[in-house]
C-alpha cells in the first residue's frame, strides 16, 4: 500500500536523522523545558527530593554547566515554604517508559544511574520519537476510513516532512509537540469511532485521552470541543447528537471522569508538595 510506504519511508528518514544528531552524546535532550518537564521522575524516583531539588545545581554542574542551576523551577515559593517544579506533570509520564527503561540498565551494566547521563538523555528522545511515528500510524488510520490510498499516502508525506512535525519528532522529540500530535490523533480516531457505535471501551479511552492532552498542556482541554461537534453539519444533526448524547449519558459521565481523575493529579501533586490545591508556578 502506498500510505504504508510512506510511513516507513518517514519513520526510516526520522531514525536516521535522530542518530545523525546524537543529541544525547553531549546532553543536550534534557535541557530547558524539557529539564523541568523531566524533573518529576529524577527527583522522585532517585533523589528523594520532592520541594528542595538541591540536587539540580550537581547534576547540571556534571552534564551542562552552562545552564542555570535553577531552571526548571517556580519564582515564587509554594505556601508551605517549599520550592515547586515549573512545568506540569503530563510529559512526565511518557518520559516514564524512556526513563526507567535506562535506569533498569544503568544499575545492570553498573554505569552512573543518575537520571542525567547519556543512557538516560538516548532513551527519552527515542520513546518520544516513539510517541510521534505512532501519532503518525494513528492518523492514517483515520484518513483511511476517509479517503483513497494514494490521497492518504500524499497526506503523510506532506504532514511528516513538510511541516514542523518532523523537527519535533527528532531533533526536538523531547518537547511535548510530538507527544501531543499522537494524543490529538488519538482524540480524533476515538472521536470517530465513539460516535459511530457508542461503545463504553471507546468512551473510556476518549476520556483517558482527553485528560492526559490537558495534563500535558492544560490549553489542550478545549479540544474536548472536537467529539461535542464532529459531525454537526445541520440543525437536524445536533438535535440528534443531543438525544445521542442523552441515550448514553453513562458513556458521557465515564469520558468526564476519566478525564477529570487525571487532570486532577496535577492539583493532587501541588497539595502534596506544595500545601496548596493551585499554585501559579508560571506567575507573569
Amino acid at each position: 500500500m502506498k500510505s504504508l510506504a510512506s510511513y516507513l519511508l518517514i519513520v526510516t528518514l526520522a531514525l536516521a536523522t535522530v542518530f545523525q544528531a546524537k543529541r544525547w552524546s553531549y546532553s543536550d535532550v534534557l535541557v530547558w523545558d524539557m529539564a523541568g518537564y523531566y524533573q518529576y521522575l529524577s527527583s522522585y524516583f532517585i533523589y528523594d527530593d520532592i520541594g528542595d531539588y538541591s540536587y539540580a545545581a550537581a547534576v547540571r554542574a556534571t552534564y551542562r554547566p552552562d545552564l542555570d542551576k535553577f531552571y526548571g523551577l517556580s519564582p515564587d515559593l509554594a505556601p508551605n515554604g517549599q520550592r515547586m517544579l515549573k512545568y506540569p506533570i503530563g510529559l512526565s509520564l511518557f518520559y516514564a517508559p524512556g526513563f526507567f527503561t535506562a535506569h533498569l540498565i544503568a544499575k545492570l551494566r553498573g554505569s552512573p544511574a543518575d537520571g542525567y547521563s547519556p543512557l538516560y538523555q538516548k532513551m527519552i528522545q527515542l520513546i518520544c520519537l516513539v510517541y510521534a511515528m505512532l501519532g503518525l500510524w494513528v492518523l492514517r488510520k483515520i484518513l483511511q476510513r476517509f479517503f483513497e490510498d494514494t490521497t492518504v499516502a500524499l497526506t503523510l508525506l506532506a504532514i511528516g516532512l513538510a511541516t514542523n512535525l518532523f523537527c519535533y519528532a527528532t531533533y526536538d522529540a523531547a518537547t511535548t509537540h510530538g507527544t501531543l500530535f499522537l494524543l490529538n490523533a488519538l482524540l480524533l480516531f476515538l472521536s470517530v469511532r465513539w460516535l459511530s457505535a457508542f461503545r463504553m471501551r471507546d468512551a473510556a479511552l476518549l476520556g483517558l485521552t482527553l485528560g492526559l492532552m490537558g495534563l500535558v498542556r492544560a490549553t489542550e482541554v478545549w479540544m474536548i470541543a472536537v467529539p461535542a461537534l464532529w459531525g454537526l453539519t445541520s440543525g437536524g444533526a445536533v438535535r440528534e447528537r443531543v438525544q445521542q448524547l442523552w441515550t448514553h449519558r453513562g458513556q458521557v459521565l465515564v469520558v468526564g471522569v476519566l478525564a477529570g481523575t487525571f487532570l486532577g493529579l496535577q492539583p493532587l501533586f501541588w497539595h502534596t508538595a506544595g500545601g496548596a490545591w493551585f499554585i501559579d508556578t508560571y506567575p507573569v
